[in-house]
């Protein structure tokens, strides 16, 4: 079972949501619910796991230059540069469906939501990466939280994205969310939320 809604737009920024705890390790039942409504304001770590969040923020703001920075070099094993110039490159493919931005007279800068209709990027999974998430939401113990994240913005309805989740996780239930960009803590980098657990019988 693959369940994935559109991000609602939230008032609570990014700072707001860090002051904010769970008070208990949320169901699969409950984060469905949560998923479903849009408004994933709930979706909080544990004290301790925000904590652990927050000084890891600080060490790679101080060594790496930021979360983002990290998460691309580190992890992802992917460039700036080449980022850029993939979606330069399939930008200008779907010219005539993806309006050019206001600024694009400006120094490029990398493109973390959809634009224009909806699924207008393609999405492939040679330019996608699933990674474990290393700070968590708190979640039932059987439940895990990871990340895909890709060179192309992502559309949270794109059925190529359901396909994708569904065969990749095809033993278990998926859960897929993107965050509204107030709540992201990396921008830079197009992702969104997975989560799994094994499939339960009906």
């Amino acid at each position: 079972m693959l369940t994935t809604f559109a991000a609602h737009p939230s008032s609570l920024t990014e700072d707001s949501a860090q002051i904010r705890y769970a008070t208990h390790l949320k169901s699969w039942d409950e984060l469905a619910a949560i998923i479903a409504s849009g408004d994933y304001t709930d979706l909080n770590r544990t004290r301790e796991g925000q904590e652990e969040y927050d000084q890891a923020k600080v060490h790679y703001d101080q060594h790496h230059g930021g979360i983002a920075q990290y998460v691309m070099k580190n992890r992802l094993h992917w460039t700036l540069e080449g980022v850029l110039e993939t979606q330069q490159r399939v930008r200008k493919s779907l010219a005539a469906v993806i309006p050019s931005p206001a600024n694009d007279s400006l120094a490029p800068t990398v493109v973390s939501q959809p634009a224009g209709a909806p699924s207008s990027w393609p999405f492939d999974p040679a330019l996608t990466q699933v990674l474990s998430n290393d700070y968590p939401y708190a979640l039932d113990k059987a439940i895990t939280h990871q990340v895909l994240w890709s060179q192309l913005p992502l559309d949270p309805n794109d059925p190529r994205v359901h396909a994708y989740l569904t065969h990749r996780f095809a033993d278990c239930d998926v859960l897929f969310m993107v965050h509204n960009p107030a709540l992201q803590s990396v921008r830079a980098i197009p992702h969104g939320h997975v989560f799994t657990r094994p499939k339960v019988a009906a």
